[in-house]
């Protein structure tokens, strides 16, 4: 079962989506190449706006857990 959810954004706009399961959790990015799989993934493609994703950290820590799973 999907559900639909809106996401209020830093960028000020609200966006819509579909989601099987969400995840909202210390250490989730690290959980990230489960779900992928999970859900029969074997590759990503990472798409981004700014450069605050890259400034954060974030990206980086992303990518690392999706490459160290092969899926990247």
């Amino acid at each position: 079962m999907a559900y639909k959810r809106q996401f209020a954004c830093s960028c000020g706009r609200v966006h819509d989506g579909l989601l099987d399961e969400y995840l909202v959790e210390s250490g989730a990015i690290g959980k990230l190449a489960h779900y992928v799989k999970k859900y029969g993934g074997s590759k990503v493609l990472v798409v981004y706006g700014g450069g605050s994703v890259v400034r954060s950290g974030l990206l980086a820590q992303v990518l690392e857990s999706l490459d160290g799973a092969g899926l990247f």
